[in-house]
């Protein structure tokens, strides 16, 4: 709900129209100490393998920047699949998997 549809930016190969990178921005309203301030939270930033070494996450991160500045938000939160050297705050949130058998397979997922 609630969510813009010029937050969802990916990037296609000319020719076949194949979906070689994708980074989305999904608003939220995060309450900081008794402050209700609106927010996105950066996510599913993915790059095809072939392309990870041309530094393309960094110019997806700041497009999605822009287009979520353009809408006047100026905070957002980023998740990491990895852990970071000094967190600032650390939060907990579930995934609804719709292909487990393929996360698993990526290394998206693990079963336990």
């Amino acid at each position: 709900p609630g969510y813009a549809p010029e937050w969802h930016v990916g990037v296609r190969l000319e020719g076949s129209g194949k979906l070689m990178a994708f980074i989305t921005a999904v608003p939220a309203n995060i309450r900081v100490r008794s402050k209700l301030l609106p927010m996105v939270e950066i996510n599913f930033l993915c790059v095809h393998k072939k392309l990870r070494s041309k530094r393309l996450a960094p110019v997806l991160i700041k497009e999605i920047t822009r287009r979520v500045n353009l809408k006047g938000v100026w905070q957002a939160a980023y998740t990491a699949g990895a852990v970071l050297p000094r967190p600032v705050a650390t939060t907990q949130y579930w995934h609804r998997s719709l292909n487990p058998r393929k996360l698993i397979d990526v290394g998206f997922s693990r079963l336990s």
